[in-house]
């Protein structure tokens, strides 16, 4: 597991005990998520301010606020089990996009047709969201166009946030997975 930036070099550490939020260009900040259900917080999720409005406003998209969500960003947030693919397998919550670098999906399937999240880790265990699609709108090819536009337009935003990078699962996650990889 490496994290570099451009020059080589490792990135600024986030001190995950922090609850305040990440800076960005002319003063954009990313937000720590917090579930609707008071749980013990065992990893961590930045969102942008676009995101948040995504996840917690009534009326902004169809299907939010939504349960499914709700639920999968707070067992992440919990600590608890979450379907984790390197490879793009059916019914995991979170996934990395294949052949698109480090991009990982957030994925919320109900209703149908879900939505997805694109976003990185930025160290074990801490995970930033930046931008929200209804899955019908990334068929076919839009979906890795988006998710690689996504990832530029936020680096532009926040170009000091590291990516971490790695080979298994729990590289980015620790405690209780399940790999839905493995056969």
């Amino acid at each position: 597991m490496k994290r570099m930036d451009d020059d080589g070099n490792p990135p600024p550490v986030l001190t995950s005990g922090s609850t305040q939020p990440i800076v960005g260009l002319n003063g954009e900040t990313l937000v720590e998520f917090t579930p609707f259900k008071a749980v013990a917080q065992k990893r961590k999720i930045y969102v942008t301010r676009e995101v948040e409005t995504l996840l917690r406003t009534p009326g902004t998209a169809l299907m939010f606020p939504s349960v499914d969500a709700e639920r999968v960003l707070t067992n992440f947030y919990a600590g608890y089990g979450v379907g984790v693919s390197l490879k793009s397998a059916k019914n995991c919550q979170f996934e990395r996009l294949e052949g698109v670098g480090e991009i990982w999906a957030a994925c919320f399937r109900k209703p149908k047709p879900g939505w997805r999240l694109f976003g990185w880790f930025i160290e074990p265990d801490v995970l930033m969201l930046g931008a929200g699609y209804d899955r019908h709108a990334l068929a076919g090819q839009k979906y890795s166009e988006t998710a690689v536009h996504t990832q530029s337009d936020l680096l532009a935003r926040f170009p000091n946030l590291p990516i971490l990078q790695g080979e298994v699962p729990e590289d980015y996650i620790t405690g209780l997975i399940w790999n839905l990889d493995e056969d």
